[in-house]
């Protein structure tokens, strides 16, 4: 399938980020008046509208993008069955390592932290969770806490490390590697000894998530309301990538941004996109860059009066998980929490070694989509999930446990 691999690796291109929604950023978008444009949503307030109507002319069912968006679903309709990573670690794993992970309270970062721990516990690691918030003050402190305590590693998912430069710089003087996921360095940029899971991995999978929802709106077209989380740097680059692939497949779509600002996650987010759809007319999806800003969205409408069109969403959590078997939500671009989390203690092991990590770097398995007419969404998702069947027994026999 064009593009999609299914093993992902880094592009070049410095693109910045942090997935799972887990990164500060100062400077949200507020709401407001709605206007015509192709720039990139979630810098400004408001929502724009790119129109992909002059190269949607004449449009048909065999179009190529529709086409390719058709085989690209078709290949993600079951999870993938090994882990990205093939290269067994080489001198054995080291004894007694700690790692300090600190966790900034999103659901997201729970279910990393639990995925760290998972595979810590397997290779008989501890780790030291600190708790923080995502508020550069915060943060700060919680590092400062983390390189105080004296782990072997420190680990945290999505943080800017602009927001964190002299504590980047405190532990690097005391001999601490800093392992990231979905921030914006590359390995070893900025005082970052390595990012398991780079922006283009995030991009990837919305793009799959783009191509179900044109393969679901059809070769007819019509507007899709998509909403981008403000604040974090991620949902701007991967949402921006699920819009760009999405004017490829569809491209008679109309498309139109919101912005949802952070403040509004279980408050009245559900009500600012219900208040949006009310304005639109022909609406065939609505796009959550991530999932818990669109949780309640369906008694939300419904309270309004407004007809709620497929939603589909990225990173859904156990309450999203729970929409979906309902079929309360259409599709869903999910994470493999167990995955990443071993993917951090495999770096470290690594890392500890002295060994390469060229062999390693950004590979992931791609995922599937999640959708209840597959049949493939998780049994119990307040569990922690493992997507690629018996994932964390693939890690261990790379590490010579099995």
């Amino acid at each position: 399938m064009s593009g999609i691999s299914k093993v992902l690796k880094r592009q070049l291109a410095p693109i910045g980020v942090v997935i799972v929604l887990l990164v500060v950023v100062a400077g949200c978008g507020g709401g407001g008046s709605s206007s015509s444009s192709t720039s990139s949503g979630g810098e400004s307030g408001g929502a724009e509208t790119a129109s992909n109507s002059e190269a949607g002319e004449g449009a048909t069912a065999d179009s190529p993008g529709l086409t390719e968006a058709e085989q690209i679903v078709s290949e993600h309709e079951k999870a993938p069955t090994e882990i990205g990573v093939s290269t067994p670690i080489k001198k054995g794993v080291p004894k007694d390592k700690t790692i300090a992970f600190i966790n900034e309270g999103t659901e997201a970062e729970i279910n990393v932290g639990r995925g760290i721990e998972a595979a810590a516990d397997a290779v008989g690691w501890k780790v030291k969770t600190i708790n923080a918030e995502p508020v550069p003050a915060v943060l700060q402190g919680a590092m400062e806490e983390a390189i105080r305590k004296n782990p072997d590693f420190i680990a945290f998912v999505g943080v800017n490390a602009e927001e964190v430069s002299r504590q980047l710089e405190q532990a690097k003087a005391a001999g601490i590697p800093v392992i990231a996921s979905h921030s914006l360095q590359k390995n070893g940029e900025e005082g970052i000894t390595a990012n398991v899971l780079p922006v283009q991995v995030a991009e990837k999978y919305m793009e799959v998530l783009a191509a179900k929802t044109a393969v679901d709106v059809g070769p007819e077209g019509g507007e899709v309301l998509v909403d981008y989380l403000t604040g974090f740097p991620l949902p701007l680059y991967y949402t921006n990538a699920y819009v760009s692939a999405l004017e490829k497949f569809c491209p008679t779509c109309t498309i139109k941004k919101q912005n949802i600002q952070p403040t509004s996650i279980g408050k009245d987010a559900p009500q600012q996109i219900c208040n949006q759809l009310r304005t639109m007319s022909d609406v065939k999806g609505v796009v959550l860059s991530y999932d818990a800003i669109g949780i309640g969205i369906n008694a939300a409408c419904k309270s309004a009066g407004v007809t709620l069109p497929p939603v589909y969403t990225y990173a859904p959590d156990a309450p999203g998980v729970e929409e979906l078997k309902n079929e309360e939500k259409k599709a869903g671009a999910p994470l493999d929490y167990g995955d990443d989390g071993a993917a951090y203690v495999d770096t470290a092991i690594r890392i500890a070694n002295g060994e390469s990590l060229d062999e390693v770097e950004d590979a992931t398995a791609d995922m599937p989509i999640w959708a209840a007419e597959y049949g493939n969404l998780p049994e119990d998702p307040s569990k922690l999930t493992y997507i690629v069947p018996n994932g964390l027994e693939q890690w261990e026999k790379l590490w010579g446990l099995k």
